[in-house]
Parts: C-alpha cells; sequence; structure tokens
C-alpha cells in the first residue's frame, strides 16, 4: 500500500479544519429569490433569478428575466430607472428562439424587499419586481470578523516540497562532490600552469613563421634560441640562458630531456651558432624545417610532460593526498620560472 507523504496528509488537514471553522463562524444566508410578475400585457414570464443568488447591499448585481413576449420588438430603456435605494447601471435584451432574457445590472444601497421602479421596454412595461438585499447587521453581525489565516494556493505543497528537497540536497550534494570537485580542479589548474611555457614559445615559433621571405637568418636564430631558452628554463628549472650550444645536449639530459629530443634541440642550437657568429648562409628553407623541427620536438616534450603529470595526479588521488605542486619532474621549475617572469 502506498503511503501518503506526510506533510501532503498537513496541509489537506489544515485545508479541511479551516474551512470547518469558517463555516460554522460565517453561517452563510439563506438565499431570497426575486418576485416578478408571472404574466401581464403582451409578455409572460419564464424564470427570473439574480447573479449572485444571495447578494448585500452594495454589491454589483445582475437580475435576469425570462420572458416570453407576443410583440418581439423590445427595446432597452435610453433612460435608466432610479430610486433613492437603488442605482441602475443598464439594461439589456437578448433574444433566443422561444423567449427573450432581460438583464438588469443594479447595485443597492438598502436592505429587505424592495420594488425595482417601473420598466418601459418599448412593447411592454414590467411592474413589482422585487428584489431582496441582504446586510450584515440583519444577519446578527454586528461587527467585521477579524481575518482568516492564509489557506495554501494550488501547488504551495508541491513548491515547498521543492524548496525543502533543494535546501536539503544542494549542500548534500556539495558535501558528497567537493573532494571530486576539488581533485579536478587542482588538477585543470595544475595542467594548465604547466603548459603554460609551451604556449608562450608556441607563441614566438608563430610569429617567426608568419614573417615574409627573405628571412633574416642571424636575426631568426637569434630570436629561436632566447625563446627556446626560456621556455627550457621555465620547464625543467635549469637555468638554460648561461648554457653554451656545446653544453646544451648535456643541461638538456640531465633535465630529463629524451636523448633524442636534447640531440634534436642541440644540433639545432649549434647550427644557429654557426650562422649568428661563423657567418653561415642559410635559406628560408632550412629556417622554416628547423622551425618545425624545434615545434615537433617540444610537442613531444609536452606530451610526455603531460602524461607523467596525469599518472602522479592519480596516484595522489587514490593516496587521498591534495594535488599540489606544478607537474611532473618540473614541478619546482615551475616555481623558478614564475618568478623569473616576475622579475
Amino acid at each position: 500500500m502506498k503511503r501518503v507523504p506526510v506533510h501532503q496528509v498537513a496541509g489537506m488537514l489544515a485545508i479541511v479544519f479551516c474551512l470547518v471553522v469558517s463555516a460554522q463562524a460565517a453561517p452563510q444566508a439563506v438565499p431570497t429569490p426575486p418576485i416578478v410578475p408571472t404574466s401581464g400585457a403582451g409578455f409572460q414570464t419564464l424564470a427570473a433569478f439574480t447573479l449572485p443568488p444571495t447578494f448585500y447591499v452594495g454589491d454589483h448585481v445582475e437580475l435576469r428575466i425570462r420572458l416570453k413576449v407576443n410583440d418581439t420588438n423590445l427595446r432597452a430603456p435610453a433612460t435608466m430607472p432610479s430610486d433613492q435605494w437603488i442605482q441602475i447601471d443598464s439594461i439589456s435584451i437578448t433574444h433566443a428562439k422561444d423567449y427573450s432574457v432581460l438583464h438588469i445590472f443594479f447595485v443597492s444601497f438598502a436592505p429587505g424587499q424592495r420594488a425595482i421602479p417601473e420598466i418601459n421596454l418599448g412593447g411592454i412595461i414590467l411592474r413589482g419586481i422585487k428584489i431582496t438585499a441582504t446586510s450584515l447587521a440583519s444577519e446578527g453581525r454586528t461587527r467585521l470578523t477579524d481575518p482568516k489565516g492564509q489557506i495554501a494556493l494550488p501547488g504551495t505543497t508541491l513548491i515547498l516540497g521543492i524548496a525543502v528537497a533543494l535546501l536539503i540536497g544542494i549542500p548534500l550534494a556539495f558535501v558528497l562532490l567537493f573532494r571530486r570537485f576539488r581533485y579536478a580542479l587542482a588538477a585543470f589548474v595544475e595542467k594548465r600552469r604547466a603548459r603554460r611555457p609551451w604556449r608562450q614559445l608556441s607563441r614566438a615559433l608563430d610569429a617567426l613563421a608568419s614573417e615574409r621571405p627573405p628571412l633574416n637568418s642571424r636575426r631568426f636564430y637569434i630570436t629561436l634560441a632566447d625563446e627556446l631558452r626560456r621556455y627550457l628554463s621555465q620547464k625543467f628549472g635549469t637555468d638554460f640562458r648561461s648554457v653554451t650550444a656545446r653544453e646544451f645536449k648535456t643541461a638538456a639530459r640531465t633535465a630529463s630531456v629524451e636523448a633524442g629530443a636534447a640531440e634534436g634541440l642541440s644540433a639545432v642550437m649549434s647550427f644557429g651558432e654557426l650562422v649568428k657568429f661563423a657567418g653561415t648562409q642559410a635559406g628560408d628553407d632550412v629556417l622554416r624545417s628547423d622551425l618545425a623541427r624545434v615545434r615537433e620536438i617540444v610537442e613531444g616534450i609536452e606530451e610526455t610532460a603531460e602524461r607523467e603529470l596525469r599518472a602522479r595526479q592519480l596516484q595522489e588521488r587514490a593516496a587521498g593526498r591534495t594535488v599540489s605542486g606544478v607537474g611532473g619532474t618540473a614541478a619546482s621549475g615551475m616555481t623558478r620560472g614564475d618568478e623569473e617572469q616576475g622579475r
């Protein structure tokens, strides 16, 4: 058997209680139908009623009278009948197949039963129509009742349920997902910091590649060597700015650069020294070939460093430690590179 939620039961009981109390505290007045002549010269009354059936002094009310008339050329009066106790706002006539409907809209200012002034509809004259207006005093209610409590509107239970679920669910979800989110955010930040030197070098290589031929080979290798030394210094924490071309390969291997990558970068640096200081000539095709070679080697270094970083992050996450540092073998190097950038 399906159990009804407690909050729904409580809400329904509260609504029933309010309805019972209000029904006991304010008994409804018995509707008094209007009194209309059953027939007259040229017409017969079929039905008569007011909307609402029970009304009070000052209420806007509609009186509907269904008439069966011999002459269908009825017309509403141009001037509304008037009296001190009543205000007739409008009178209109609608026609059906076998009868006509008279609509009288009025406001009564006096309690009790009173007769509406006669109404001339052209072919017929209606007299003796009596209506009864109720007042609070006539019901024995000499003072206004206190305001009733707020009754829940449709959908209130659903809205309250959703609000409670959000108030409980959001903090609970945050607690459950905080650890995973913390590791993911730390890993993202660490990966982005580790790739910062490569982004700077990549922009410099793009700038060299975008130069129009003929290229100045000496200026080309000066820029390429400076940017490459800066990248390696920031990436591995070793000062490559003071390393000579002959020492370049050894320094790269000491910084954990793979043998093939170290050999390739050393070759480019050595050839660049010949161009800068020995006057060796290099065509545009050689310059662009070295540029592509450096980009390919550095991309390989970045892929290796990223794999090492990911493996270390998985180990730290499994061990429950907070991810910190900058990445793989280049953790201390990133810190030094950031300090150099700040200077």
